[in-house]
């Protein structure tokens, strides 16, 4: 988390927003990640399983984003350039 909440600084939705339509492949991925993890995680709460709910945040957190994507993107966010 602190890995992306640093690299959020300075993010302007109103001007740095990017259609799902120009984000490569990998970044599309995470958003759905993303996105299902969201869905699933509704609904463990509104069943009360608690439980799931973290278990499902931390599988996010660690496996599908920690594990795999930003063990990828790490070297291009180190090395790119601010705009």
């Amino acid at each position: 988390a602190r890995f992306l909440l640093a690299n959020l600084n300075g993010f302007d939705p109103a001007k740095d927003m990017v259609k799902p339509e120009e984000m490569v492949v990998l970044v599309r991925w995470a958003v759905g990640c993303a996105k299902a993890a969201q869905e699933d995680i509704l609904k463990a709460y509104e069943a009360y399983d608690f439980h799931e709910v973290v278990q499902r945040l931390m599988r996010f957190c660690s496996v599908e984003m920690g594990s795999f994507y930003l063990d990828i993107i790490k070297d291009r966010q180190y090395t790119a350039t601010t705009a």
